[in-house]
């Protein structure tokens, strides 16, 4: 599938060529998320297919010059942060953006917002699903008719118009049916059931509560670094300045502060841009309750360990970053208790062997003496504590490596990186290599299916209505 970006003009008055592909888009964290190439085609050039990377951004400057670059570039970063499976441009409200996800009520429905540079906040409309042809045909035959200027249309103006109109309510209707296709619909469900077997927490069952999970879960989607191609305030709620990724993102209180005091933005845009581009901290306290259940305090105290050791004249950065991966639950992969288990045990047993040797005698009490001295710091007493609460059968969480929930976290990290290596070797033209990942990503997703077969599904409400595990999709993938 493509979505055409337009035809363009380069400089030197070269016509170019724009779309994006999706790249297997999956709907997950409450919206479709996607990391999609953009395709570039140069008359009389070359026609490239671009990944998110500073390599990719600076080739396609040079194929069609850095103003037109810059452009498409931004229109791909759009899409990698918000997927459309349309863009329009209307002649009174700018470029629209057709997303594929939207309920309004309890309904799908069909929404579109502009992203115009300077406008702020952004515009756009939900209209339910039922009432979109006829809404959306208002919508571009006033555009139609309002290019006459002020005279009214005669008959013929006014049924062009009309046939205009449905012209691209149909390229509209048309476009996301071709897009909601290859989106994996079921990625949320899947990967739910796993994780809340991993950190114990309970479905959700009231209507609003899930609404508002999924509403927040949009904002907990960890961006690439090379997402951004300007310093803005988004930037700063995921990224220290530097570009050093933050544990968490900041709230819109932490924003606000950040950019007053650090970017020296004036108050009211700060707040502005804090209230824009984050969640406020009763949103994302609520949230990293029901995201993380029982595992909330050990990733809390795990956050804590990290800025301990980076405090350090010496830090373990291999330890590092295994404990920055184990306590992000911000990322694709979901967290797991061994993970988070064994960061929390390798910082404790480091901690006993650098204090011991630090304080080496020969005499065994002396040595002893120490230890007790060790087991009263603070920040080692947390670590225990959080460490005795994973491993305390009572809360049941998966912490042995062999537990099906622990297989298949493991299998999924599995398949993650296997469909990142078969999108690099498609991206390289190599479709032996291709063809290998593709085969072991068939028997990883058998191993998952196996794993998840034994953790199995939250009962839905009525249960006839479920799908038997063994006509699952097998197609079924796990995008980055």
């Amino acid at each position: 599938m493509k979505i055409s970006l337009g035809q363009h003009e380069t400089a030197h008055f070269r016509s170019v060529d724009a779309w994006i592909e999706p790249n297997r888009p999956a709907y997950r964290g409450g919206a479709v998320r996607d990391n999609g190439f953009l395709c570039v085609a140069v008359q009389d050039g070359p026609q490239m297919r671009l990944e998110s990377t500073s390599e990719d951004s600076w080739k396609l400057m040079d194929a069609v010059g850095v103003e037109l670059g810059r452009k498409l570039w931004e229109e791909r970063r759009r899409y990698d942060r918000e997927p459309y499976y349309m863009a329009y441009d209307h002649t009174q409200y700018g470029r629209l953006y057709f997303t594929p996800w939207a309920v309004e009520g309890g309904e799908p429905s069909i929404a579109f917002h502009t992203r115009p540079d300077g406008r702020y906040p952004k515009e756009g409309a939900v209209i339910p699903e039922d009432k979109a042809p006829e809404q959306l045909r208002a919508l571009f035959a006033h555009e139609n008719l309002s290019r006459h200027g002020g005279l009214i249309p005669d008959t013929h103006q006014i049924a062009e118009a009309i046939e205009q109109s449905q012209r691209v309510v149909d390229a509209v209707i048309a476009a996301r049916a071709g897009y909601s296709a290859v989106v994996d619909w079921d990625f949320d469900k899947r990967l739910n059931a796993v994780m809340m077997a991993a950190t114990g927490r309970k479905p959700l069952t009231d209507e609003n509560d899930i609404e508002r999970y999924e509403a927040l879960s949009s904002w907990a989607q960890r961006p690439d670094l090379h997402s951004f191609t300007t310093d803005e305030p988004e930037f700063y709620r995921w990224f220290e300045h530097g570009g050093k990724a933050r544990l968490e993102p900041l709230t819109a209180e932490q924003l606000t502060t950040y950019l007053r005091d650090e970017r020296g933005y004036p108050a009211e845009q700060a707040e502005r841009a804090g209230q824009m581009e984050s969640v406020s901290r009763e949103d994302w306290d609520w949230f990293k309750d029901k995201r993380l259940g029982l595992l909330r305090e050990p990733v809390q105290v795990l956050h804590d360990l990290i800025r301990h050791e980076e405090a350090q004249p010496n830090p373990n950065r291999e330890w590092l970053d295994k404990a920055f991966k184990a306590g992000d639950f911000c990322a694709t992969l979901p967290v797991g208790p061994a993970k988070v288990l064994d960061a929390i045990q390798e910082f404790t047993a480091a901690s006993q062997r650098d204090y011991v040797l630090a304080h080496q005698r020969d005499d065994h009490e002396a040595t002893q003496r120490e230890l007790v001295a060790l087991a009263n710091d603070p920040v080692y007493r947390k670590a225990v504590a959080a460490a005795s609460l994973l491993q305390d059968p009572r809360n049941g969480l998966a912490i042995e490596a062999a537990h099906p929930v622990n297989r298949a976290l493991a299998v999924y990290a599995d398949l993650h990186e296997n469909n990142l290596a078969r999108i690099a070797a498609l991206s390289a033209g190599d479709k032996d290599a291709a063809a290998r990942h593709v085969e072991d990503g068939d028997e990883l997703l058998g191993q998952y299916h196996r794993a998840e077969a034994v953790i199995g599904f939250a009962e839905p409400e009525e249960p006839q209505a479920q799908e038997p595990a063994a006509e699952r999709d097998d197609d079924y993938d796990f995008a980055p």
